[in-house]
């Protein structure tokens, strides 16, 4: 099974990706790599509300209301109004007073600046998050904390072993292993540029 960030380069075939660097401001590399760095700690920061009934319960409402199919299906239409799906409370949903930890770290692994990763966060969010449920409940069956629990699990185990140097960098920022975190992210993100759009 491929991890989650090679099967997302499948939703930014044709122009997704080029489309999403256009509306941030920022290059097409960058913004991949600010993509492939996030997926991860959106995979985090599931887990841990996953982990509190309560929180759990309250994730799951907020991504039923997602219309998937139309997210999922409509990148133009998403990005031509970003605010539709309300990423803002997505992101707090996900990460809350963990938010600016999570821009600070896509900003180093990437390279794109905070503010551009403040843009950048808001916009995927539906996006990587309803490509989680749909992925998660294909798996599972249904979209219950138990099926969420054991994907983003089993994503996480899928990306350590495919990038452990960027796992380790964006769990420990102090880490001197930037070289590392370049070859993850460039191997993650390899097959997203230039990839045609699906027959």
């Amino acid at each position: 099974m491929q991890n989650l960030v090679e099967q997302f380069s499948g939703l930014l075939g044709g122009d997704g990706l080029a489309r999403i660097a256009h509306t941030i401001g920022a290059d097409e590399v960058s913004t991949g790599k600010g993509v492939a760095a996030a997926i991860p700690l959106f995979l985090s920061g599931l887990q841990t509300k996953l982990q509190h009934p309560t929180e759990a319960q309250s994730l799951l409402d907020q991504i039923g209301t997602l219309n998937v199919d139309g997210i999922l299906g409509d990148m133009g239409g998403l990005l031509s109004n970003p605010s539709g799906a309300d990423g803002v409370a997505l992101l707090n949903t996900v990460f809350g007073a963990s938010q600016t930890e999570v821009e600070e770290k896509v900003a180093r692994a990437s390279g794109l600046t905070q503010g551009i990763v403040g843009r950048l966060l808001p916009l995927i969010a539906p996006v990587v998050l309803a490509f989680i449920a749909r992925q998660a409940q294909a798996a599972g069956g249904a979209l219950d904390a138990a099926t969420l629990t054991r994907y983003v699990g089993d994503q996480q185990g899928y990306l350590r072993a495919a990038a452990p140097g960027l796992l380790g960098f964006l769990e420990r920022m102090d880490a001197n292993d930037d070289g590392s975190v370049l070859d993850d992210l460039g191997r993650l993100t390899g097959r997203w540029f230039g990839k045609k759009p699906a027959a």
